[in-house]
């Protein structure tokens, strides 16, 4: 065996355990620091897996380890975290832990609110209290329910604004001073037998301007 292919042989064992190592140490979060578990429960965890971030106001200081159901149907599922040892002094007894989303539809995540100054420390395997969290298609619903009343406004405003002495004239030069006047004369349906007589008009001839409605000369035959 030659002296080259020994060395290749070494330097292809290195890159292996190299990249071993890299995807160990990856999936070890806070592997050289000290950390502790903390508790929290919930009814419901939303979609949240082993390995989410959890953080504290806002920055990234633990993981969660297990999801664990109850055993008891009338018991809340457990969620258990490790966290930095530094956050002692910022989580309390009366700290309360919530499952959020990273946007719209991204990862879920835990955080965890500060504790009050006067507030009990945390132990270790301490259980914190949780807060509800807002399904998606409750929000969902809230924003098409804002959505909604924000038209009614804004067409109220605008009926509003058709009767107001000094804009009324803006209105009536496009041609109409209530929007309903647009469908006052509308057909509703195409007759299906053939029309007996077809008429072609240049919207040039007929409106006084491309970009209202106002007729150029209203007593020209319809």
């Amino acid at each position: 065996m030659s002296t080259a292919f020994r060395v290749g042989v070494l330097v292809v064992m290195a890159l292996v355990f190299l990249s071993i190592g890299v995807f160990l140490i990856g999936n070890k979060d806070f592997l050289f620091s000290s950390t502790y578990r903390l508790k929290a429960e919930f009814q419901n965890v939303a979609g949240l897996n082993n390995g989410a971030e959890v953080r504290i106001g806002g920055i990234h200081q633990g993981t969660v380890k297990e999801v664990d159901l109850p055993s008891q149907p009338d018991g809340k599922v457990t969620v258990v975290m490790n966290l930095k040892s530094e956050t002692r002094n910022i989580i309390k007894k009366d700290s309360r832990a919530s499952i959020k989303t990273e946007g719209l539809l991204g990862d879920k995540y835990v955080e965890i609110s500060f504790g009050s100054p006067k507030a009990d420390p945390i132990g270790e395997d301490g259980t914190i209290a949780s807060e509800m969290q807002r399904d998606m298609s409750e929000q969902a619903q809230q924003i098409a329910d804002e959505t909604r009343a924000g038209i009614v406004a804004f067409r109220d405003n605008m009926e509003a604004l058709q009767h107001n002495f000094f804009l009324r004239g803006f209105f009536e030069r496009r041609g109409y001073s209530d929007t309903a006047e647009l469908t006052q004369h509308a057909i509703p349906r195409i007759p299906a037998r053939k029309p007996s007589k077809e008429f072609q008009f240049d919207a040039k001839e007929v409106f006084d301007k491309p970009d209202n409605a106002k007729l150029k000369d209203k007593k020209t035959p319809r």
